[in-house]
C-alpha cells in the first residue's frame, strides 16, 4: 500500500509492536491486578472470573471482526 520494501515493513512493524507492548502491559496490569494478585482465599473464585473476563473480551474480538470486516 505504502510501497515499503518488506525489510522495512517487518522493521516498522516492529517497532510499533513493541512500542504498543511497552504501553500496554502496565496499563493491563495495572486493571488486572484484582486477578494477578487475589485476595487470599478467593483465589479460585478470581481465577474463574479472570477467565470469564478474557473469553468475553476474545469473543467480542471475534464478533467485531466476524460482523466488520
Amino acid at each position: 500500500m505504502l510501497g515499503l520494501s518488506f525489510a522495512v515493513s517487518l522493521f516498522l512493524g516492529n517497532v510499533v509492536s513493541v512500542g504498543l507492548t511497552g504501553f500496554l502491559v502496565p496499563w493491563v496490569a495495572g486493571h488486572f491486578g484484582w486477578w494477578l494478585r487475589p485476595a487470599p482465599g478467593k483465589e479460585f473464585r478470581t481465577g474463574l472470573l479472570g477467565a470469564a473476563v478474557i473469553v468475553a473480551m476474545y469473543a467480542t474480538m471475534v464478533f467485531v471482526f466476524w460482523r466488520f470486516f
